[in-house]
């Protein structure tokens, strides 16, 4: 099955998926109830273990004084009536971090899912926990090359596992899972360090002192310290590939450095000041408003010359590019 790794994807058989599955791991998906990391909404934890789902767990959370955006709300139908009596998140977590029980802890796009747990506890104050990290998006990246687009509906559907309410916890994560096990399949690997080592990616990690990100190996560093994908893996039609983006003000949802390297993932190029060949211009939810209201920075002031003189670029909120890297 490793032949589909190139050329032209196509689609593992399932029964073959089951036969030559193994590898324990647990799939993990978080919710939030706004653009903050730290303000989780909801959780699920799907375990397999020798390649077969074992358990599935989810829970509502009571997030920061139970404060919700409609944006998120729209997006997975939680709010504040879902999540007014839940626990926090600080009996949450150690309750799923049992049922995780030492297994590596996959997500698709998991600098989100491990960045919320990460604010998370720096929020509450406690110490980051330790586990190993790997990411779907990022393996399922470099096992089947020429797909319109990697979002998890995306390859889900690529491996008939359309069935799903994607932004649901509980079935993102098991859709997750599946695909996990389909890696582990196409790659006949006996287990995620396996997947990981024949695709050319390095798993993430966390624990009490350091994090590290899980990546696809042979990426370079651009002038900001910020890794450059390989150009085979960008998405030519996504709408930040090839375009010169800067940001302004400070961001809710990440720090500029996450927003940056996830701009670059996706074949942007992130600038530090602005010109008549920048595209987009990223505010700050907060400074976006006061953009609004008319307060104009040095920086928006000359992005609106820009602007009059006739060139594309775009004054857009963090919103807008939170939707357009999908």
């Amino acid at each position: 099955m490793s032949s589909m790794l190139t050329g032209q994807p196509s689609t593992p058989d399932p029964q073959l998926v089951d036969a030559l599955t193994k590898g324990t791991f647990a799939a993990v998906d978080f919710e939030t109830a706004t653009y903050a990391r730290a303000s989780a909404c909801s959780l699920a934890v799907v375990t397999v273990d020798d390649g077969q789902i074992t358990s599935e767990q989810s829970w509502f959370i009571r997030p920061p004084d139970n404060r919700y955006y409609s944006f998120n709300t729209a997006l997975h139908g939680i709010g504040p009536a879902n999540t007014e009596s839940s626990p926090p998140f600080d009996q949450v977590f150690p309750e799923a971090y049992e049922h995780i029980a030492g297994r590596p802890v996959i997500a698709h796009n998991a600098a989100f899912d491990i960045g919320v747990i990460r604010d998370e506890h720096v929020r509450i104050g406690a110490s980051w926990p330790e586990m190993r990290i790997g990411c779907t998006l990022v393996l399922s990246r470099r096992a089947w090359r020429g797909l319109s687009s990697y979002a998890l509906p995306s390859v889900a559907h690529f491996l008939g596992l359309d069935n799903f309410a994607h932004h649901d916890a509980a079935a993102d994560a098991r859709t997750c899972a599946h695909i996990a096990r389909y890696l582990i399949a196409v790659t006949e690997a006996p287990d995620l360090d396996e997947v990981a080592r024949t695709l050319g990616v390095n798993l993430g990690m966390l624990d009490p002192a350091d994090y590290r990100s899980c990546h696809a190996k042979g990426y370079g560093t651009n002038g900001w310290g910020l890794l450059a994908p390989d150009p085979a893996e960008i998405d030519p039609d996504h709408p930040f590939a090839g375009a010169k983006v800067a940001f302004t003000g400070s961001l809710s949802s990440m720090t500029r450095q996450e927003a940056a390297q996830l701009l670059v993932n996706a074949g942007g190029e992130f600038t530090q000041g602005i010109s008549r060949f920048t595209r987009y211009l990223v505010f700050g939810q907060q400074d976006f408003s006061k953009f609004v209201d008319g307060q104009k920075s040095a920086k928006t002031r000359r992005a609106e010359a820009i602007i009059s003189n006739g060139h594309t670029l775009q004054i857009i909120s963090e919103d807008d590019f939170l939707r357009m890297l999908g």
